[in-house]
């Protein structure tokens, strides 16, 4: 229900030991970082988008930005960068010695 079938963009997703990386094409609305503050919902498939929240397969609109920017701060206490173009990606800060999972787990 994100892909823009008219960009011949190769969708990426890469995960690294200091971050995950994200890429897709996009039909922008604005391009620059996006934030909480400054989301603005741009519905292109909202029947579609509705239907998958319904049957549990997608959060309702708008709140994976939120969602990202609250439980990153567990992972690196860092914010994520989304940054709207004709390539939308995502950059998810990620740090081993700082995550609450790594304080969790006891290592040997």
């Amino acid at each position: 229900m994100r892909r823009e079938f008219t960009s011949s963009v190769t969708a990426k997703f890469i995960t690294e030991c200091d971050q995950i990386f994200t890429e897709n094409a996009n039909r922008a609305d604005k391009d620059g970082a996006i934030t909480p503050e400054n989301f603005q919902l741009n519905l292109k498939n909202p029947i579609i988008a509705e239907s998958f929240h319904n049957i549990e397969y997608a959060d309702k609109l708008g709140f994976d930005v939120r969602n990202l920017y609250k439980y990153d701060r567990y992972y690196s206490n860092k914010d994520p960068e989304l940054i709207g173009g004709d390539v939308f990606r995502i950059i998810v800060p990620l740090d081993d010695e700082y995550s609450f999972d790594a304080r969790t787990v006891k290592r040997q």
